[in-house]
């Protein structure tokens, strides 16, 4: 991810969407949510504001 903050902020924004899940949606909890934070990390990865944050340099 580039930072321990950047880490922490994916893992907590799935945690409050996985609080707001009724528990009998998910058949099998540990995958869906390594699967929710792959996928947040992915987006995060590919998104262009992270390009636009980077500092390239003169």
């Amino acid at each position: 991810m580039g930072s321990i903050a950047e880490a922490e902020d994916i893992v907590h924004d799935v945690f409050l969407s996985w609080e707001e899940k009724p528990p009998h949606q998910v058949r099998d909890p540990k995958a869906y949510l390594c699967k929710m934070v792959h996928n947040r990390c992915v987006d995060y990865i590919r998104s262009p504001r992270r390009d636009r944050e980077t500092y390239v340099g003169p």
